[in-house]
């Protein structure tokens, strides 16, 4: 079994990989969140 060290570096690791596609993935129409219209 691993330690306790390395289960937790290969996560941080993981969310980190995760963390830094936020923003860069294309989103679809489906999926794009809805904003208000802008106000003039």
């Amino acid at each position: 079994m691993k330690s306790l060290k390395e289960q937790r570096e290969k996560l941080l690791q993981a969310k980190l990989e995760e963390m830094a596609d936020i923003g860069v993935k294309k989103r679809t129409e489906e999926n794009t969140p809805d904003f208000d219209d802008p106000i003039d």
